[in-house]
């Protein structure tokens, strides 16, 4: 008997991408399951609530730099783009925090599960970073629905 007939049969990893191990999350295939329906309207409210979330913090932030007035001198140009970062950055924040309670709330009402939920605002998130503002609501849920359903280009 040979030296390759006494080895064990060598398992597959479960942590390798695109394999069904032992080890599976089960959130991960529900997020799966999810039809195309439901995960477009929760993409399409996620997608709306990043532009309200950033229409106001642009509004913040034009109302903090002109707390001051007008520009007169390059100096004033660093007070107003402190003032404008002082009143921005609490909003963005705050309208973050907004965001995910929404989603999640509304994904609840879709009947996702609190961790399915919560993968699909991830990796939406994670994709919605790289989109531009002027592009269209359908081309950006596309990109975000694939990312939802791959998780390797979720990154």
């Amino acid at each position: 008997m040979s030296d390759a007939e006494r080895l064990p049969v060598p398992l597959p990893d479960p942590f390798a991408p695109g394999q069904k191990g032992r080890f599976v999350e089960p959130w991960l295939i529900r997020v799966r399951d999810v039809d195309d329906h439901t995960l477009t309207g929760l993409l399409k409210t996620l997608v709306q609530l990043r532009r309200i979330r950033n229409v106001a913090t642009a509004a913040a932030a034009l109302g903090g730099s002109l707390v001051f007035g007008l520009l007169e001198s390059p100096y004033a140009l660093l007070i107003h783009a402190t003032l404008a970062a002082f009143t921005a950055l609490p909003v963005f924040a705050m309208g973050s925090l907004a965001i995910m309670r929404l989603f999640l709330k509304d994904a609840r009402r879709s009947g996702l599960s609190k961790s399915a939920g919560v993968l699909v605002l991830t990796r939406a998130q994670r994709r919605a970073r790289t989109l531009a503002p002027w592009q269209g609501e359908d081309a950006a849920v596309e990109l975000l629905r694939k990312a939802v359903r791959d998780p390797d280009t979720a990154d």
